[in-house]
Order: structure tokens, then sequence, then C-alpha cells
């Protein structure tokens, strides 16, 4: 019955689901799920960034330089890291000016907020990146929309597989 059950809701719902998904009925994290979720953000970085570039004003580049400040100074410590990179996506989604993209980036950290304790060490190399972060909000206050959207997909990528894909140049 659940089995049925998840594969409805996989055909019927929309991203809040995530949070009912991510945890199986044992209470263990279901890793396909978080895959998924993981996957998502690595196909929305490079557009989250070419619109951030395109369209964020100098509030959004003042406060990302200054979540991207609180990141070195939080070091490597992942449980709060791992918070300030999640503010750090909220400001990029809000530069972007797009709703649709604000209602997936909260559907997703709302899933991944529930579980972010029992998953952290899973998603640590994205945010200890923090040259990374530094070099996208370059990008987008130069206006760079392909280079925003590589820095942006490399960030996500470290959190999606172990060993980022070089990038051609």
């Amino acid at each position: 019955m659940q089995s049925k059950v998840r594969r409805d809701l996989r055909r019927t719902s929309s991203p809040e689901i995530f949070t009912t998904m991510l945890v199986a009925s044992d209470g263990s994290v279901d890793t396909g799920v978080l895959r998924a979720i993981a996957e998502l953000g690595t196909v929305l970085a490079p557009a989250l960034g070419r619109f951030a570039a395109e369209r964020a004003t100098r509030p959004h580049l003042l406060a990302m330089r200054r979540i991207v400040k609180r990141m070195r100074r939080a070091g490597d410590g992942s449980a709060e890291l791992a918070g300030i990179a999640l503010e750090f996506w909220e400001e990029v989604v809000a530069a972007t000016g797009n709703v649709a993209f604000a209602l997936a980036f909260n559907s997703l950290t709302v899933s991944d907020g529930s579980v972010l304790e029992q998953v952290r060490h899973l998603l640590a190399d994205e945010p200890r990146a923090v040259d990374d972060y530094d070099c996208l909000v370059d990008a987008i206050a130069a206006r760079k929309g392909y280079a925003a959207a590589e820095r942006a997909t490399r960030i996500f990528t470290r959190a999606t597989y172990p060993d980022p894909p070089c990038s051609a140049r």
C-alpha cells in the first residue's frame, strides 16, 4: 500500500511533497528522493546563475557578499555553513525575480531543512566551496550570465557528484 501511495504522489503532487517523501516509513532518508532533490538543484543552478546575473540589484549583490563573508568566518563547521549556504541560494533566487524559481526553491529548502541533520555529511562539499560562491557573486555582479551559470552548476554538482566534472574551456 505504501508504495502505491508513493507512486500516486509522484504522479499527482507538487514539489511540496518532497518533505513527506524524503523520510521513509522506517524514519530513514529515502536516498532516491534525496538524489532527485539534488539533481533538481543541479538542473536549476545554471538558470539561477544566469537570471541573477541579468537581474540582480545592488542590494542583492551586497547581501550575497555579506553571506559569503559569513561563510568564510564559519570555516569548515558544516552545520552552520549549510544553513548559511541556504541563505545564499535564497538571495540568488530572489535576485532572479522569478516567482516559479522562488516556489521551487522554497519546496527544496523545506525538504532539505527537514532532514538536514540526517544528510549533512552527504552535502558537506557544497557549502565548503566558499571560493566558488565568491566567484559566483563576481560573475553575477559583472553581469556575465554564462560564467554565473557555470559557477552555480559547479557548486551544485559538488552535492550531487563526488568529483565535479571538469569544465571545458
